[in-house]
Parts: C-alpha cells; sequence; structure tokens
C-alpha cells in the first residue's frame, strides 16, 4: 500500500524534469562564443549575439573582422538562420539546440554550396533584455 502512494509523487516529478528541459532551450538570447570549420579546411573562431524579436530571432556574428547578420526562426530544438556579410554572400546555419547553452551547427553559403562546414557555439552570457535594433539605434545616435 506504501509503495502505491508513492508511485504518483514519482510520476509528478518525472513529469516536471519533462516540462523544464523545454523551459532551458526557450532561454537563447545572449552572446556565444563559436568554433567552426570552413569549407578550405581552416579553423575559425568568433560570437555570436543572438536576440528575439516578436516570434523569430536576430543573428549577429563576428569572425575576425568581419560582421554577418541574419534572421532566425526556431522551431523545437532547432533553430535555423539567414547571414551574410555582404549583398554577394549569403549563406544558412541550422543549430541543434543541445542543453546548458550548447548550438550544434551544420552551414554552408553562396555561391559554394558544394561543402556543409561545421559550428559549435557555447552560451558565454545570458541576457533576455537584449534587442538587436535597440543596440543598432544606439550606435546610429
Amino acid at each position: 500500500m506504501k509503495s502505491l502512494t508513492l508511485i504518483p509523487l514519482k510520476l509528478l516529478f518525472l513529469s516536471s524534469l519533462w516540462t523544464i528541459q523545454p523551459a532551458l532551450s526557450e532561454s537563447l538570447v545572449g552572446e556565444y562564443r563559436c568554433i567552426g570549420k570552413n569549407s578550405n579546411g581552416g579553423q575559425y573562431t568568433g560570437k555570436i549575439t543572438i536576440s528575439k524579436e516578436g516570434q523569430g530571432y536576430f543573428l549577429t556574428w563576428v569572425i575576425g573582422g568581419s560582421t554577418h547578420h541574419g534572421v532566425a526562426i526556431k522551431r523545437g530544438n532547432v533553430l535555423a538562420s539567414s547571414w551574410s556579410p555582404s549583398p554577394n554572400q549569403h549563406g544558412l546555419v541550422i543549430y541543434e539546440i543541445e542543453s546548458h547553452g550548447q548550438l550544434k551547427g551544420l552551414w554552408s553559403q553562396y555561391p559554394d554550396a558544394r561543402t556543409i562546414n561545421s559550428e559549435d557555439c557555447e552560451l558565454i552570457t545570458l541576457n533576455s533584455s537584449l534587442h538587436l535594433h535597440q543596440r543598432f539605434a544606439a550606435r546610429l545616435s
């Protein structure tokens, strides 16, 4: 009889764990440190800033001396983003959102989509109030 009364408590505890995991992945807004591989096999490092805007996200990468901007959509544990450092160069990156602020990505670019490259990122600063358009407005004034 005693073990039967514990079953609902165990189920309640397990169901609470199920609901905690999606909440962790909802919080993407912040700064990330990234390591990736280029098409030529070389390695690069950089940072991404992710901000939320309505239902979507804005991403800004700073890699070396280059800045790339993108717009992203999140569905489940996947974040898909465009990116572009200039009008004639653009690409797509798809990140799998893992626990503890990890993003595991694959990317390719136009005009050379023959290769798919990797990019792994880790959260370094969580900031739920970051709005990219506010940062740009501050730079312009």
